[in-house]
């Protein structure tokens, strides 16, 4: 084992404490991590001028004051304006169905043999191609939706399909030529001449497992905005039987599209609004359904009766469906 020699003995030692508390003071004068999180606390403490230190604690002291000052307030208001929510779940003998409103996605579901004949009478040159362009133009002129192509015509085409569209509608205000091609609403002689009948589109119907028609029992025709020509249950349409029993079971057919090329002149979707019983559609909420597929919806009603206050609630309002607004 190797050993030092004497003279270099005496120099080797160690560096220890002399008492057991004797460590690094280098934080000891910290405050507390504490203090950061109250802003301004800090500010007031580490401040190094009596200036600075009298403004924050002022600063403290106000803010502590206003606190407690609106926690008191918003106390107060509860206490003299109490207000109390009840629950109640009550079982019915029947329950009247939300608005169904059913629509093919592109406005354009017409008979187009019968629309392309309409054409060529006045039109007698015009080919098919031209024909469902024309078409589309005057759906997008009439502001139904999903006539994405016009756009994108040049003008000259696009001028070019407004002289035949003058032509085709020659002797109808626009109104009037919308509801002969679309609706035909009012028309006995050529009512639906163009436009998709009911029984085209709805195929069977069934309310509590009971067989209805369609277009007599349940559904009537039904203009709907960017949407044309539409169908929607008739009010009073009530479930008298509990959960599956008494469902509502629709079954429908799939429309033609005139325009959709990229669908093979088919109806890509079906459009389905659920609302309350106003006389417009909201255009909220609304489903997609596809062909093919069988979809199954749930819906739960709920009625909200408010406590009448002398200061906050009235009587007296003016209603337009969705739309409340108080006198």
């Amino acid at each position: 084992m190797p050993q030092l020699q004497s003279g270099l003995r005496a120099r080797v030692a160690m560096a220890l404490p002399g008492k057991p508390n004797e460590v690094c003071h280098c934080h000891e004068r910290d405050y507390a991590p504490w203090t950061g999180e109250i802003h301004g606390l800090s500010q007031a403490l580490m401040s190094k001028s009596r200036k600075q230190k009298l403004f924050w604690w002022l600063v403290l002291i106000i803010c502590i004051f206003c606190g407690i000052f609106t926690t008191v307030l918003v106390v107060i208001e509860y206490v003299e304006g109490p207000t109390a929510t009840s629950t109640t779940i009550k079982m019915v003998n029947t329950l009247e169905f939300p608005t169904i409103t059913v629509c093919p996605k592109v406005p354009d579901a017409f008979n187009f043999t019968n629309i392309l004949e309409h054409i060529h009478n006045l039109i007698p040159d015009i080919d098919e191609i031209v024909a469902r362009d024309l078409i589309s133009y005057f759906i997008a002129g009439s502001g139904l939706e999903n006539m994405d192509m016009i756009p994108y015509n040049n003008i000259s085409y696009n001028k070019y399909l407004n002289n035949l569209y003058l032509t085709w509608s020659r002797g109808y205000s626009p109104g009037d030529f919308f509801d002969r091609i679309q609706i035909s609403v009012g028309d006995p002689v050529n009512l639906n001449l163009f436009g998709y009948k009911c029984e085209d589109f709805l195929f069977h119907c069934e309310l509590g497992g009971k067989v209805f028609d369609c277009c007599t029992q349940l559904f009537r025709e039904k203009p709907v905005m960017r949407r044309g020509l539409c169908y929607q249950t008739f009010r009073n349409v009530n479930q008298t039987e509990a959960d599956d029993i008494g469902r509502l079971v629709i079954e429908m057919k799939q429309l033609p599209s005139t325009t959709s090329r990229a669908y093979n002149y088919t109806q890509p979707q079906v459009i389905v609004y659920i609302n309350d019983n106003w006389d417009y559609v909201i255009d909220f909420p609304r489903y997609y359904l596809y062909p093919h597929e069988w979809n199954r919806m749930h819906f739960t009603a709920r009625y909200i009766e408010l406590l009448e206050h002398p200061e906050d609630c009235t009587n007296k309002v003016y209603c337009i469906d969705a739309t409340l607004i108080p006198e």
